[in-house]
């Protein structure tokens, strides 16, 4: 592990709670959208910058 890792704030603290957190809520928002592999609708709303903003008002 290298310095700049250990150091990193995602890394320390509550850095990674948080960030699973943000996974979580994103996964959820998903699947109550109707999807279910969540890997493909990560890469179809990552081509354009609209979708995931679409998708949070239709949640």
């Amino acid at each position: 592990m290298s310095r700049s890792t250990r150091t990193n704030p995602v890394h320390t603290g509550t850095g990674p709670q948080l960030m699973a957190m943000i996974r979580n809520t994103i996964v959820s928002v998903l699947r109550l959208a109707g999807h279910d592999n969540i890997a493909a609708a990560l890469r179809h709303h990552s081509r354009n910058p609209h979708r995931p903003v679409d998708l949070l008002h239709a949640a």
